[in-house]
């Protein structure tokens, strides 16, 4: 397995990781009374954006590593 798929799965699980946590926030929090902004008694979630941040980098990187397989060229930067 190349270096860039490595960091590729390490992404993905951060993502599954970050998505797990928010889903457990989310179901230990429904239900509490709300502050007059309409934020459980915790506020917001600490993660939010963060795990979808983390799928695209995941998706970025395997995209480039199938690239790389197919012609043989590692794409730079962001340019697939």
């Amino acid at each position: 397995m190349s270096h860039q798929s490595l960091h590729a799965q390490d992404f993905l699980n951060a993502y599954k990781i970050l998505k797990d946590s928010n889903k457990a926030l989310i179901e230990r929090n429904e239900g509490r009374e709300q502050n007059e902004y309409g934020q459980a008694a915790y506020g917001k979630l600490p993660a939010m954006g963060i795990d979808i941040v983390c799928l695209a980098f995941s998706v970025e990187l395997h995209l480039k590593e199938l690239h790389r397989v197919v012609t043989g060229a590692t794409p730079s930067g962001h340019n697939i």
